[in-house]
């Protein structure tokens, strides 16, 4: 942690914040049905996720 930082990226919040805004516009500009279909995995995904988790985490 301590070593010696030799690299910076320039403007680091303006760069992700156009990082930002530009996943925004591709994601905006897909189709309805897409962009549905993107919630209904990723919801799918997180119930998986939490019920793999939940007696998991539980046990230790």
């Amino acid at each position: 942690p301590d070593a010696v930082r030799t690299f910076r990226a320039p403007a680091a919040t303006l760069v992700g914040a156009i990082g930002i805004l530009g996943c925004l516009y591709l994601f905006f500009s897909l189709p309805s049905k897409t962009q549905i279909y993107f919630g209904l995995w990723n919801l799918l995904g997180l119930v998986i996720y939490f019920a793999y988790a939940r007696p998991r985490a539980l046990a230790e």
